[in-house]
């Protein structure tokens, strides 16, 4: 499986998890004066929120790490296609947040937790 990427940018680079929220229901129900019972008004499906979450993981060390996250992260609040870790792809989805920290170095590099948080626009 490949890591789950956004504009072609990886979010995570191993144990990349992808959790696709509901779509928003946009119906509404009513009543009317007089009338027994209830009235639907039904409207196309709303908003779909997306979570990914797992590890990012930079073999050159902690300095590295930052500036791959921080790319990442210059990519909040723009639309752009989502592919997850199924190479499933979402079409008009906005990076919403990117979270990574705390890192740890070690002797193969340095790794921190990732969380993104995605919102396709029309499921």
């Amino acid at each position: 499986m490949a890591n789950p990427t956004f504009r072609g940018v990886a979010l995570t680079t191993h144990g990349g998890r992808v959790v696709l929220g509901p779509p928003r229901d946009r119906s509404f129900e009513g009543a009317l004066i007089g009338v027994t019972g209830s009235y639907f008004q039904t409207n196309p499906q709303g908003a779909r929120q997306i979570a990914v979450a797992g590890q990012y993981r930079h073999a050159s060390g902690d300095a590295y790490l930052k500036a791959a996250i921080r790319s990442v992260q210059a990519l909040v609040g723009s639309v752009g296609t989502f592919v997850d870790a199924n190479g499933t792809s979402y079409l008009n989805c906005k990076l919403a947040n990117f979270v990574g920290g705390p890192s740890d170095t070690g002797p193969s590099g340095s790794s921190c937790t990732v969380n993104a948080a995605l919102v396709e626009a029309v499921p």
